[in-house]
């Protein structure tokens, strides 16, 4: 039912089957040809934005690298990400225009586009950067030679302002790492707002 729910209102027809195995299935998805090669020395960098704090999107690229390397058993080299004017040899190149703030109706949208030549990921806010690395990463394919992602063009924002999941601890117990568990697995399909029934009496929701 969760699938279903996460699926926009279209018809696979038209793209035959939802042969890049997305979830949710972004809003406008072309396929093209070619295939973006991951190697060891994939690396990732962030356009410069006057007076934009990189921070929490450069944590983002790092954290895709880390669970990239954990997928693919590479080794990647760079440890910091660089926040630069131009993409110069980057394989992976972010870039937004403003800090999103965590409320309802914020700027979720991005734009992926991947080619052989490299990966470019736009956005308004960077948590739509944060959005569209969720994407990239279910993107990753492997044939005889390696890993890949297929090169295609991705126009996707949310369908809906409120993605909400409940969790409820107080009447059966869930350790920690579940919790987290449940939280990456949000993460994985782009939900934002957490319900967590903290006591028998009340509740709360966190937007994450």
């Amino acid at each position: 039912m969760l699938i279903f729910l996460l699926m926009p209102a279209k018809d696979f027809g038209e793209t035959g089957e939802n042969l890049l195995n997305l979830l949710p299935m972004p809003g406008k998805l072309e396929p093209r040809e070619g295939k973006s090669r991951v190697t060891e020395t994939f690396t990732g960098a962030i356009e410069a934005v006057p007076g934009a704090n990189t921070l929490r999107a450069s944590r983002a690229v790092r954290r895709i690298l880390d669970r990239l390397a954990g997928r693919t058993g590479l080794f990647f080299s760079n440890n910091e990400i660089p926040v630069k004017n131009k993409p110069e040899n980057a394989a992976l190149w972010v870039s937004f225009q403003r800090n999103g703030e965590i409320k309802l109706h914020e700027d979720e949208s991005y734009q992926l586009t991947v080619t052989p030549e490299r990966v470019e990921l736009k956005a308004i806010t960077d948590i739509g950067i944060i959005r569209g690395l969720e994407t990239l990463l279910q993107l990753l394919k492997a044939d005889e030679t390696g890993y890949f992602f297929p090169a295609v063009v991705i126009d996707d924002r949310p369908r809906f302002p409120w993605r909400g999941l409940l969790i409820d601890p107080c009447r059966h117990f869930m350790p920690v790492e579940v919790i987290k568990r449940n939280l990456d697995g949000m993460a994985a399909v782009k939900m934002n707002v957490l319900h967590w029934q903290r006591s028998p009496a009340g509740g709360g929701q966190k937007r994450v």
